[in-house]
């Protein structure tokens, strides 16, 4: 993940890989997904209100450490009590009072491959989990 880009030279080093490799970029200037080829996915902003409500009152009793946007408009989370859950973010509600997963260590990142639809996390022992993706 390519966090806040503003100047698409900035992205040089980070794009070189094969053909399997995937990146999530992001960035507030459409200018940056266009001189890369990107694929764009816009993402509605939600009030700062919205998302507290979303990531604390409704399921969430830890820190968050990583958030993901999945194609179908689904957030993942991770956070520091080691779970990853999937969120609906038209109800603000965790999708299952289960999580989708729970790591030995608490997850630190998550990156979406598109084919097929998984999630990708690393947690702080160095770990990554691969995770398929249920449909929404």
């Amino acid at each position: 993940m390519i966090d806040d880009v503003w100047d698409p030279a900035h992205l040089e080093p980070f794009l070189r890989g094969g053909p399997g490799c995937a990146r999530l970029i992001t960035s507030r200037l459409l200018q940056v997904a266009t001189d890369v080829q990107a694929k764009r996915l816009l993402v509605d902003e939600m009030s700062g209100s919205e998302a507290v409500a979303m990531l604390t009152a409704n399921g969430r009793a830890s820190t968050l450490n990583a958030l993901a946007v999945l194609p179908d408009g689904r957030l993942a989370s991770g956070s520091s009590d080691r779970t990853i859950k999937l969120w609906d973010p038209t109800s603000a509600k965790p999708e299952s009072s289960q999580p989708q997963f729970i790591a030995d260590a608490a997850i630190t990142a998550l990156a979406f491959l598109p084919a097929p639809p998984t999630l990708v996390a690393g947690d702080t022992s160095g770990r990554l989990h691969w995770l398929r993706l249920p449909g929404p």
